[in-house]
């Protein structure tokens, strides 16, 4: 057997192997063993650089060996209420020039922290921004986020703050290349804002969109003629009524990919095949991919729970869901929970939980009782 040294090894391979290691790893742990390896490894131009409570005893010496323009990833993780690290970085490496930058990953506390990053670090184009905090109720101006867009060139952008949008007051511009773009809750309004100053965007997911006034919002949209390029759309915890969905998916004529999870209280509106099956017609002739998940909860379980599933998965028994789209539908009762659920078949929207259930689906209805994964078909269990 022939033993090889990391120093024999091609500079290729070690830069592939790499790619697997953290930056200490790469820097201090291999760059320290000969002066072949030190300068093979400040050649490495794929550094994933995370700054965050378990780094922080070792920044000071990574910081020294870092070249800016070989990051490509970068984790800045404010974890705790000790310590800046988005100021401390700055202070750092705040006049570089981090040209191969890819993905960039902010953990903020407050606002003032995004906007001391953009005033002091450059970057090239990123692929990916995602802006979060783990301290609860924390606000961020939408004038901030656009900066960030713009000044990073973003391509695709995570925000997981609730924002303070002031969509009156932002100043649009229409050169933005963001493609993806996931929020939290928006009010209807700012989601009109974003799909009409984002000409680019393909892809939106958001955890709601909030409708204070239905005969304001539905005057406000009849002026409009603008529709969007948008091209998948996902709601996680959909509040909408099924009039105000159609008003809201009136602005997406070419969505491919319609995605909801619906809130407990919107169960009776939205499990109506008939109103779904006119609104894809009317509204959404290209979808090709639709999915969404409903439920109810019953504080005390009965067997008229049972009668009831038929009933609920009828309308969506008809050859419009079953032979021109192929889209499968479930309708179960949980036992343990005593609760209802109306939803595609397979489905990634929820938890693929196999807790026992009674069942009916709308290829074959016909009850069963199962603990088949939801994300499974019952002809994919029956293949394993």
């Amino acid at each position: 057997m022939v033993h090889a040294s990391l120093d024999s090894l091609p500079v290729e391979l070690l830069h592939r192997i790499f790619d697997f290691c953290d930056i200490q790893t790469v820097l201090i742990s291999i760059g320290y063993v000969c002066r072949q390896l030190y300068a093979i490894s400040n050649s490495y131009n794929r550094l994933k650089f995370k700054y965050d409570s378990s780094s922080e005893h070792y920044f000071k010496r990574i910081y020294r060996r870092v070249r800016p323009e070989n990051v490509i990833s970068l984790i800045i993780n404010n974890d705790d209420t000790k310590n800046d690290r988005i100021r401390q970085f700055v202070t750092f490496f705040g006049t570089c020039r981090f040209a191969l930058m890819a993905s960039l990953t902010l953990n903020c506390s407050d606002h003032t922290q995004l906007e001391h990053f953009l005033k002091h670090v450059e970057c090239g184009s990123l692929n990916l921004l995602v802006i979060k905090s783990d301290t609860p109720n924390i606000k961020t101006n939408w004038t901030i986020a656009l900066r960030a867009i713009t000044q990073f060139q973003v391509r695709k952008l995570e925000f997981y703050h609730d924002l303070d949008y002031q969509i009156g007051a932002a100043q649009w511009l229409f050169q933005y290349k963001l493609e993806h773009l996931t929020i939290l809750k928006c009010l209807f309004q700012e989601y009109v804002a974003i799909i009409q100053h984002f000409p680019n965007l393909r892809t939106l997911v958001m955890r709601d969109c909030i409708v204070h006034n239905n005969e304001g919002t539905m005057g406000a949209l009849s002026h409009l003629t603008y529709a969007s390029a948008l091209k998948s759309l996902i709601i996680e915890q959909c509040s909408l009524s099924m009039i105000v969905l159609e008003s809201l998916l009136s602005l997406t004529p070419t969505l491919l990919t319609l995605k909801f999870g619906f809130e407990e209280q919107m169960f009776d509106s939205i499990c109506d095949g008939y109103s779904w099956k006119r609104l894809i017609e009317t509204k959404l002739t290209s979808l090709e991919q639709f999915e969404f998940i409903a439920f109810r909860s019953f504080s005390d379980a009965n067997n008229t729970h049972f009668t009831s599933l038929k009933s609920i998965i009828t309308s969506f028994q008809t050859g419009f869901w079953l032979k021109e789209k192929h889209w499968t539908f479930t309708c179960d009762y949980i036992f343990r929970s005593n609760q209802i659920r109306l939803y595609t078949t397979p489905t990634k929207l929820t938890n693929s939980n196999q807790a026992i259930r009674y069942e009916i689906m709308s290829t074959d209805g016909i009850h069963r009782f199962t603990q088949r994964p939801i994300n499974k078909t019952s002809d994919d269990c029956t293949e394993e």
